[in-house]
Protein backbone atom coordinates (compact mmCIF):
# COMPACT_ATOMS: atom_id res chain seq x y z
CA UNK A 1 0.00 0.00 0.00
CA UNK A 2 2.85 2.39 0.57
CA UNK A 3 4.22 2.13 -2.82
CA UNK A 4 1.26 2.79 -4.42
CA UNK A 5 0.38 5.79 -1.86
CA UNK A 6 4.21 7.10 -2.74
CA UNK A 7 3.40 6.56 -6.76
CA UNK A 8 0.15 8.48 -6.61
CA UNK A 9 2.16 11.32 -4.49
CA UNK A 10 4.40 11.80 -7.24
CA UNK A 11 1.91 12.30 -9.53
CA UNK A 12 0.00 15.58 -8.66
CA UNK A 13 -2.14 15.74 -11.92
CA UNK A 14 -3.84 12.36 -10.63
CA UNK A 15 -4.08 13.86 -7.23
CA UNK A 16 -6.13 16.37 -8.86
CA UNK A 17 -8.41 14.13 -10.68
CA UNK A 18 -8.93 12.30 -7.54
CA UNK A 19 -9.74 15.34 -5.97
CA UNK A 20 -12.46 15.95 -8.67
CA UNK A 21 -13.15 12.57 -8.21
CA UNK A 22 -13.54 12.35 -4.50
CA UNK A 23 -16.21 15.64 -4.63
CA UNK A 24 -18.38 14.68 -7.92
CA UNK A 25 -18.58 11.39 -4.86
CA UNK A 26 -19.12 13.45 -1.57
CA UNK A 27 -22.38 15.31 -3.94
CA UNK A 28 -23.75 12.22 -4.92
CA UNK A 29 -23.52 10.58 -1.44
CA UNK A 30 -25.04 13.78 -0.21
CA UNK A 31 -28.29 14.08 -3.04
CA UNK A 32 -28.80 9.98 -2.39
CA UNK A 33 -29.10 11.04 1.51
CA UNK A 34 -31.43 13.36 1.49
CA UNK A 35 -33.16 10.93 -1.27
CA UNK A 36 -33.30 8.60 1.36
CA UNK A 37 -34.81 11.10 3.99
CA UNK A 38 -37.35 11.92 2.04
CA UNK A 39 -38.24 8.40 0.62
CA UNK A 40 -38.53 7.54 5.02
CA UNK A 41 -41.16 10.27 5.30
CA UNK A 42 -43.50 9.36 2.59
Amino acid sequence: MGLIKMRILEDDNLIGQLDKLDDILNKRVEKYKKYLKNEDNN
